[in-house]
């Protein structure tokens, strides 16, 4: 039996990419990339965040960065002619933002208003642009090429993009990966 394991483990590498993931040796690198970037540096400090975090802080903080991507799906429900989505998102941003105190509440759930996240590689999508291989990128994981291709739209969409304080953007940035990374913890 040891001898019939020892030849299976000299068996020759595979040589030819896999199709269902023909940048499989990129992504394997970017990946632990990815993992090393997040277990010695994102989670220890999400961590700490929710460790002297209040849950309704942490909850605020998640519904304010919630409210502002709701002008990214009223855009994209609006390309992809999903008009009920886009004035559902409408009154959600509305709502969240005046008696939400600027999205860190959410009542437009709590009136039935539920959420439909919308982004620019759904939008690509439905315009016929195929999904492509799959590729992990530094920091935001692995998604297909189409959806990665959609995210410079998506970032034009993001009111956040347009605030011109380096130190505010920058910090508004981190916080709501932090607080997405602590949400994650479990």
């Amino acid at each position: 039996a040891g001898l019939m394991l020892g030849g299976c483990a000299s068996q020759a590498q595979q040589t030819t990419a896999n199709p269902a993931d023909p940048w499989e040796p990129f992504n394997r690198r970017v990946f632990a990339f990815n993992d090393a970037l997040d277990r010695y540096a994102l989670k220890p400090v999400a961590q700490g965040y929710d460790t002297i975090t209040p849950d309704p802080v942490q909850t605020g903080v998640g519904n304010f960065f919630t409210n502002l991507g709701e002008i990214r799906t009223i855009t994209n429900s609006v390309l992809q002619w999903k008009w009920a989505n886009a004035g559902v998102a409408s009154k959600r941003f509305l709502i969240n933002s005046t008696l939400g105190l600027g999205g860190l509440l959410d009542p437009a759930t709590e009136l039935g208003w539920t959420a439909r996240e919308e982004d620019f590689g759904q939008t690509l999508a439905t315009w016929g642009v195929g999904e492509g291989p799959f590729v992990v990128l530094p920091v935001f994981g692995g998604r297909t090429l189409r959806h990665a291709g959609g995210m410079p739209a998506d970032w034009y969409t993001d009111p956040m993009t347009y605030v011109e304080d380096d130190a505010v953007r920058y910090g508004a940035r981190g916080l709501e990966l932090v607080n997405y990374r602590a949400s994650v913890l479990d």
